[in-house]
């Protein structure tokens, strides 16, 4: 046994890629299987069948509000974010083929701005907790929650925000 206590690799929005992990029904939400705890990247629906993962780049700050909103009236286990550090630089001259020009970055100010929001939702909320994957799979519950679905309305506005990002 590789003795791996949690898990978040699970993905359902890429099952079908390499990540590609198989079970008997979708997880929603975490789940002790065998001696590990596996907490799914949170997912929504933003329009019609079409699944995104919570990602800071991927999600606008009403996304992130209305999927915590609803995790937590399905009395979820967990909402587990995606963060990597590359998504705080905006890479500019990216086309460029000249080995010798050296690339030029600088801090993606948008996704900053998305990140300090969306931690003053969460801090100025106390029924959201950030405990550790320890504390959390200590007291799982066994609820199913549903599928979140979203809307047009929210999809919209993170479409014109991800202009933004790449325009400014």
């Amino acid at each position: 046994m590789n003795n791996i206590k949690y898990d978040t690799t699970y993905n359902f929005p890429y099952l079908e890629s390499p990540c590609d992990m198989k079970f008997n029904e979708t997880l929603r939400d975490a789940i002790h299987i065998s001696s590990m705890y596996e907490f799914p990247v949170t997912y929504f629906n933003d329009y019609g069948t079409h699944t995104r993962h919570l990602q800071l780049t991927a999600c606008s700050l009403n996304e992130f509000k209305f999927v915590l909103e609803t995790s937590w009236k399905q009395q979820r286990n967990s909402c587990t974010i995606v963060l990597h550090s590359f998504e705080w630089i905006k890479r500019l001259n990216k086309n460029n083929r000249n080995k010798n020009k050296k690339n030029t970055h600088k801090l993606d100010k948008i996704c900053l701005k998305r990140f300090e929001m969306l931690c003053k939702f969460i801090a100025d909320n106390n029924k959201f907790q950030t405990p550790t994957y320890a504390n959390t799979a200590q007291n799982l519950n066994t609820n199913s929650p549903e599928d979140i679905n979203s809307n047009i309305i929210r999809t919209a506005g993170r479409t014109v925000q991800q202009i933004k990002r790449k325009v400014f």
